[in-house]
């Protein structure tokens, strides 16, 4: 997903170097690739697995990030239904279904945000810091954990789980380590780095001093 996310930020990037709209540029680029995505066959290269229908589900966030900028975002009653609706969707769908993962996974999570922005104004307050904290530090779980689970999961192995309480245990032992790292990584690389970035764009351009002009090898001479 890395690979699609770097994908999308270049298409994003183009958008701005060509001085058009994000939206009006990405709908048909990522609309045409996801469609190529869904006929790519098993020889092409490997720089067309880009062509997936995954990227719209970028163009969902594409798509709610135009409208929360122009606040023409649902009610608070909408919102909560899209909010609960998207959450029992995500559990009514099997997990091997054989829909596509735009359908499955990509609109009940669209709904989920979209329904989490609309309400945002009664639930902002209300969230408790820990919460929010989890969230500042999402991005770092996203990036570390795949790091740590599959080693988790191998421990469970070697305690010799099996079943249920192999997969409860592989559960309560990923978010029990996975969290505190991720804050651990967000606090101490991504939150520096952040910073970094920022001050580098703070800081005021250098002024550069007008060359000295130089004075006909004539006019020097003779003076």
């Amino acid at each position: 997903t890395l690979n699609y996310e770097v994908f999308f930020y270049l298409l994003f990037a183009a958008a701005l170097a060509l001085n058009v709209s994000p939206l009006a540029f990405l709908t048909p680029c990522l609309t045409a690739i996801a469609l190529i995505g869904a006929v790519r066959g098993g020889s092409w290269p490997d720089f067309t697995s880009l062509a997936s229908p995954i990227v719209i589900e970028f163009l969902l966030g594409a798509i709610l990030a135009h409208f929360v900028m122009r606040r023409a975002i649902p009610g608070r009653g909408w919102s909560a239904v899209l909010l609960i609706g998207g959450f029992l969707l995500l559990l009514i769908v099997p997990e091997h279904s054989s829909l596509p993962g735009v359908l499955c996974w990509g609109l009940p999570a669209a709904a989920i945000v979209t329904g989490a922005v609309g309400l945002e104004d009664v639930l902002a307050g209300r969230l408790p810091q820990w919460l929010l904290a989890a969230g500042d530090a999402s991005y770092a779980l996203y990036l570390s954990h795949t790091f740590l689970v599959p080693y988790i999961i191998h421990g469970v192995a070697c305690l010799k789980m099996t079943g249920a309480s192999a997969y409860a245990a592989s559960i309560f032992l990923s978010l029990a380590i996975s969290l505190p790292i991720a804050a651990l990584v967000h606090q101490y690389v991504e939150t520096p780095i952040i910073k970094g970035f920022k001050r580098l764009e703070s800081r005021p351009a250098r002024e550069v001093k007008p060359p000295v002009a130089l004075a006909p090898i004539g006019v020097s001479e003779s003076l």
